[in-house]
């Protein structure tokens, strides 16, 4: 392969520029934060190390794989050939990465209480778990995440176990890619790794005029079978693609009840796990940054859709501007902010629930934990309305507004570990929440009115 092809394919697996550079400096950071932290807390337990060490490094895959798992799946449903190839070259370029930075940061401030080859196991399992997240179908994503993390510490203790879980994983990766390729599935088992960077799950050969026409078709075929107006956002939401739908939008009435119901249960089931089936808690920084980090990035999905129509110029601008039955272009954003409104709802409840019930099972959770949690959602909530807000008037790029955005999550991610680990926050700290929430208020109207 010559030198363009290969950098050709690196822009293909990887996200944009400014992401992938984003990614890379936002995992660069952890690991330094992880050496500096084990250098001035020298009594730093081993298993909390490497646990740390492998959920950045699985984390590496959450924020930079999410390109290669769309673009094989993409191959896939054309039937273009050397899928497994592509996978193969572009998975062993990703796995490279995420264990080539770590290594290259954590051996240096290794704790002594740390072996070598135990690192390198713990780095190896995180990366092959991030894979294997990204390949599972996007109804039960993390299973393989709670399954591990039940028994985290006396698997991290051996390397040899812990290298071997890795290659488990990986060879589970390869057989549920297999699975994949062949086609023929649900949309509901589409890869989440896929369903991450925006692919639609509906059937590969329907595009979106098609979906459009389908649904004006049953329109008018069954005018009674639904309000006038959801049937129009109905519309609206196919135009805009999965980014900004609802679970009953993205598979129907029935599936979207079943996947409600698979959440929940889940959810539930795990804290009643954790309260009658009590067992080593497995208290992590990590976890705490990841968790409110994923929610946060989550919650932006729709408005990175509505700020690349507007820039780009796709197709998908003309067809909401002129497609029958949407309203014009005066009543065109409150129907948009009305359906991105709707659909943060329900991510919002479907992502909270689930990092709630994880955390119940990595740390002992508080009142006051829980009260923080239910604030934190809210203010995604409206964050992501107002950011998607601003992405449809071209203005959720300014400079401003992306470090207020950078240092609230910060902020956030702060207050998740201080409650986390049952630490009382100082005065100071509601202090400076109020600031930020006057700046980002303020911010918000002076960026509207521009």
């Amino acid at each position: 392969m010559s030198a363009p092809q290969s950098l050709t394919f690196v822009r293909n697996v990887f996200p944009a520029r400014w992401l992938a550079l984003l990614g890379t400096l936002f995992c660069s950071v952890l690991f330094v934060m992880l050496a500096i932290a084990s250098q001035i807390d020298k009594v730093v337990e081993a298993h909390d190390y490497l646990a740390a060490a492998a959920l950045v490094s699985g984390f590496w895959w959450l924020l930079q794989g999410s390109r290669l798992c769309a673009l094989v799946y993409r191959m896939s449903s054309l039937r273009l050939p050397k899928v497994g190839h592509t996978m193969l070259k572009g998975g062993l370029l990703h796995f490279a990465v995420s264990i080539a930075l770590p290594l290259a940061v954590l051996p240096w401030t290794m704790p002594q209480s740390v072996d070598a080859l135990a690192l390198l196991g713990a780095v190896c399992l995180g990366s092959a778990l991030g894979l294997l997240t990204l390949s599972m179908p996007a109804a039960i994503p993390l299973i393989p995440v709670i399954v591990v993390a039940n028994d985290w510490n006396s698997l991290l203790s051996d390397s040899s176990l812990s290298l071997l879980a890795g290659f488990v994983s990986l060879g589970a990766v390869g057989l549920l890619w297999r699975w994949h390729i062949t086609g023929g599935r649900h949309s509901l088992m589409t890869p989440f790794g896929a369903l991450l960077d925006g692919v639609s799950v509906q059937l590969p050969t329907a595009s979106t005029s098609r979906r459009v026409a389908a649904l004006q078709h049953n329109v008018h075929a069954n005018p009674t079978k639904a309000p006038c107006a959801q049937r129009g956002q109905d519309v609206l939401a196919a135009l805009l693609g999965p980014s900004c739908q609802t679970l009953r939008q993205l598979y129907g009435q029935g599936p979207a009840l079943i996947v409600w119901t698979m959440y929940v249960a889940c959810c539930l089931g795990l804290i009643l796990w954790t309260i009658f089936w009590p067992h080593s808690r497995n208290e992590t920084v990590f976890f705490a940054v990841g968790g409110a980090s994923v929610f946060a990035a989550v919650m932006g999905r729709p408005a990175y859709r509505l700020w690349a129509l507007q820039q780009k110029r796709y197709a998908g601008l003309g067809e909401l501007m002129l497609t029958p039955g949407l309203p014009d272009s005066k009543m065109l954003a409150t129907a948009l902010i009305r359906q991105v409104w709707v659909c943060l709802v329900e991510r919002g409840v479907l992502v909270s629930l689930v990092i709630a019930a994880v955390s119940a099972m990595m740390h002992p959770v508080s009142l006051a934990w829980v009260f923080w949690w239910i604030f934190f959602s809210l203010m995604l909530l409206l964050y992501g309305t107002a950011n998607a807000a601003l992405a449809w008037q071209g203005q959720s790029r300014h400079w401003a507004w992306i470090s207020v955005s950078f240092f609230g999550i910060a902020l956030a991610c702060a207050t998740n570990v201080l409650l986390a680990k049952g630490l009382q926050l100082p005065g100071l700290w509601i202090l400076v929440w109020a600031i930020w929430i006057t700046v980002s208020i303020s911010m918000f109207w002076w960026l509207r009115r521009k």
